[in-house]
């Protein structure tokens, strides 16, 4: 079964952490010593999700092993090395092809290979794997990111969107705002987005609710930003939750706080209208652009 990359390296930081402890090696500069490699690497180790697009050394980590005085001929040494190739794995995010798609949504394309299950919650905007090229082209044009290009960000989401084919399961809220608000792009543009959604809709392993401005919701916390869940196949590998704070992403991968999304997202699930009735009021909203 293959390992996502993003869970390889937070393993990968896991394991050598607990390792350093266990050596008596109480800092990342006793154990970057000992093992003949930097501090700097052994911090960018231990902090995986600060340094997604830089590619663990397999050689620094056989090292760091053997100065944790773990052999080769031991599991835990091959189970971690196979945790280390996994994290180095070249996806598509990291070709030349799509360098300018922008440092955020390389991180989001790592955290969506091979998901079993994702979950969104959007306010304003379609989710980009659910996004026509034309909606994707006029998003994109609003506040590019440094480093990326419209084109290279709509080329980008277009190749994240083949996963819809291979998740076991796909679900989203949209709030009410993201499908009646024109100003997210032009009349016609948005009225394609929305037939879109309602193709996407047929789909067995989608799911897309809407909620109604007035629909009343369980107590509890409220939204904040939109996020999205990601669960993969194996049941060991942590679940992961990726927050929208405009200009980053904020990884979460603490068991408790994961769950807590979860929750919410749940309690906004159930808040939100049946997959059947939310069709209905994006083709009602889609016949209303229509009008126009």
């Amino acid at each position: 079964m293959s390992v996502s990359p993003l869970v390889a390296r937070v393993r990968l930081a896991e394991a050598i952490k607990t390792l350093r402890g266990q050596s008596g090696l109480d800092t990342q500069g006793r154990l970057g010593a000992k093992a003949g490699i930097s501090r700097q690497e052994v911090n960018r180790l231990e902090n995986p999700l600060e340094n997604l697009t830089r590619n663990p050394d397999a050689g620094d980590i056989r090292s760091i092993l053997l100065a944790c005085n773990l052999d080769e001929d031991q599991p835990e040494h091959r189970v971690i090395m196979s945790w280390a190739w996994s994290a180095r794995e070249p996806g598509w995010w990291s070709s030349r092809s799509y360098r300018e798609m922008g440092h955020q949504q390389q991180v989001i394309a790592i955290a969506e290979t091979y998901t079993s299950v994702i979950q969104e919650y959007q306010v304003q905007i379609i989710p980009g794997l659910m996004q026509t090229e034309q909606y994707a082209h006029y998003r994109a044009g609003m506040s590019p990111e440094p480093g990326s290009t419209v084109d290279g960000i709509v080329r980008g989401r277009l190749r994240r969107q083949q996963i819809l084919a291979e998740v076991n399961r796909y679900e989203v809220v949209l709030e009410e705002l993201a499908v009646r608000r024109v100003t997210a792009a032009p009349v016609k543009v948005m009225r394609d987005q929305l037939l879109h959604l309602l193709d996407l809709a047929e789909r067995p392993n989608i799911s897309i609710r809407v909620m109604p401005v007035g629909a009343p919701t369980a107590p509890g916390r409220a939204p904040t930003s939109p996020f999205s869940l990601y669960r993969y196949p194996d049941r060991d590998e942590p679940e992961m939750a990726v927050v929208d704070s405009v200009r980053s992403n904020d990884i979460l991968v603490e068991p408790a706080i994961v769950r807590e999304q979860a929750q919410l997202l749940t309690r906004l699930r159930e808040a939100a209208l049946s997959d059947a009735d939310s069709a209905a009021f994006i083709r009602d909203a889609a016949n209303a652009l229509a009008a126009q």
